[in-house]
């Protein structure tokens, strides 16, 4: 599962749910998010390994 979320208003981005979700996934979903409301400061993510931060373009 992989959710995205604005911790400032808590407003949900992103909420997909699938038996594997790999990183060009969740990248995929990531930039989805962004492309609306524009780029935020930072991101935090739980590092997990499914998801690989440093391949994000900066």
């Amino acid at each position: 599962m992989r959710t995205v979320f604005d911790e400032h208003t808590r407003e949900s981005q992103v909420l997909k749910a699938d038996r594997a979700l790999k990183s060009s996934d969740a990248i995929k979903l990531v930039q989805a998010a962004i492309t609306p409301q524009g780029a935020p400061e930072f991101i935090r993510s739980d590092n997990g390994p499914e998801f690989i931060a440093n391949a994000l373009p900066r």
